[in-house]
């Protein structure tokens, strides 16, 4: 390690078979790391994942905004003892809108 913290860099040429040059690009495209980077975890014997899908992200967004407000909702009926009406029409509202994005996945 250089003396900055930083991890000095060696630049290194070798030869692939067009088969282990395919094999790099796909699994750089997968995973949406540049092939230096799937190189060096494969070396580190680190785990590739793949990039994760877009979709699922949008639904791990929604389930987190859906808790958060429904925890919110929680919170105040929790200091002040009361909860009305429409608070819990909003909570219901947004846990079945929670049940329809995970029905798409199943």
């Amino acid at each position: 390690m250089a003396e900055s913290g930083r991890i000095k860099k060696h630049k290194k040429n070798f030869w692939l078979t067009v088969e282990e040059i395919e094999k790099l690009e796909t699994m750089s495209k997968d995973t949406g790391q540049y092939q230096t980077v799937v190189l060096g975890k494969l070396i580190r014997n680190a785990v590739i994942e793949p990039k994760p899908n877009p979709e699922i992200r949008d639904l791990v967004r929604s389930v987190e905004r859906i808790g958060n407000e429904v925890h919110q909702i929680m919170h105040l009926a929790g200091q002040t003892g009361q909860i009305t009406k429409e608070q819990i029409a909003n909570a219901e509202k947004m846990i079945r809108e929670l049940k329809a994005e995970v029905r798409k996945w199943l």
